[in-house]
């Protein structure tokens, strides 16, 4: 079983220089993924992922930092795969790049605004950072 990273690009006001404000869509959060079977006050083998979108990019980062105290998932024989992104908020598009190479496999649900990216293969415990570029 693979996972589905849905993205939703909220837009912020932020003024310019000039006293008008323009709307920059953006996203950002933290996933926690456990192994789905122990109880949390046991200390569950678990991943974080660190997710950070703008209009034309999304980063997604395994947190391997001192505050997780867990083993993590990478060697228990779950799946810790990405296979699919849908991005909402992406209204027109020409091409899109999963770490850096042009890809074909995806769709722009222009009724929804929604960038789906399929294929994409992204095992958090052996690539890091993903990134996928639209324009």
């Amino acid at each position: 079983m693979t996972f589905w990273l849905l993205v939703a690009l909220s837009c912020s006001s932020t003024p310019n220089t000039n006293g008008t404000s323009s709307e920059d869509p953006e996203a950002h959060g933290r996933l926690y993924v456990d192994d789905g079977v122990t109880p949390v006050d046991q200390n569950p083998r678990a991943d974080q992922l660190q997710m950070t979108a703008s209009a034309h990019h999304l980063t997604v980062t395994r947190v391997t930092s001192s505050d997780v105290i867990s083993p993590g998932l990478c060697d228990t024989g779950l799946s810790t795969v990405i296979d699919i992104v849908r991005v909402y908020g992406v209204q027109t598009l020409t091409e899109v790049t999963v770490g850096g190479a042009v890809i074909t496999s995806w769709s722009l649900n222009s009724d929804t605004d929604a960038l789906t990216i399929s294929n994409i293969g992204y095992d958090w415990c052996s690539n890091s950072p993903l990134d996928i570029t639209w324009e």
